[in-house]
């Protein structure tokens, strides 16, 4: 859903990742049956404009997330942050598997989809694996802060201008 102002689009973006519709079809099965899964959908994912809303400080362990039109961006712990992209990663990876019926061996959408679970399974349980998973998941959306930065700021520009034009 958009929001048009001044011919300035103001986005009701999905808390964290979202989009993968600029992921092509193949690139989804290679991904479903991928060691690194996890991180290499996220990568993709953030390669679309529309999905750079997190600006993580890794120094601080927190970050900002732009969550809607209305609470614009949230402070959020770091950990909040990973948490809530491995639940989106993992539902997307599920879907992808799901999809990929036609075009894959129903044995590897199987196992696949038995690694997905279990990946995020680790996560969920085992504090190393937190840790590992954070690092690596802060690492790529810090590859990213500077764009994800410059989008922040333009959206704040613009919300300054439509405040000084009488659109709040």
């Amino acid at each position: 859903m958009y929001l048009y102002k001044n011919n300035f689009i103001l986005r009701n973006i999905k808390f964290v990742v979202s989009d993968t519709s600029k992921i092509d079809k193949l690139q989804k099965e290679n991904l479903a049956l991928s060691n690194f899964m996890y991180s290499k959908l996220l990568e993709e994912i953030l390669k679309n404009e529309i999905n750079l809303n997190v600006i993580i400080d890794k120094n601080n362990d927190s970050g900002i997330v732009y969550k809607n039109n209305i609470d614009k961006y949230i402070q959020m712990k770091s950990k909040d942050i990973v948490d809530n992209t491995m639940d989106k990663l993992k539902k997307h990876l599920l879907e992808i598997n799901n999809n990929s019926k036609n075009s894959i061996l129903d044995e590897c959408i199987d196992i696949s989809k038995k690694i997905i679970e279990n990946k995020h399974h680790n996560y969920k349980n085992i504090e190393s694996v937190q840790k590992n998973v954070k690092e690596i998941i802060s690492n790529i959306y810090d590859e990213k802060k500077d764009n994800a930065i410059n989008i922040s700021n333009k959206y704040h520009t613009q919300i300054m201008k439509d405040l000084e034009n009488g659109y709040y």
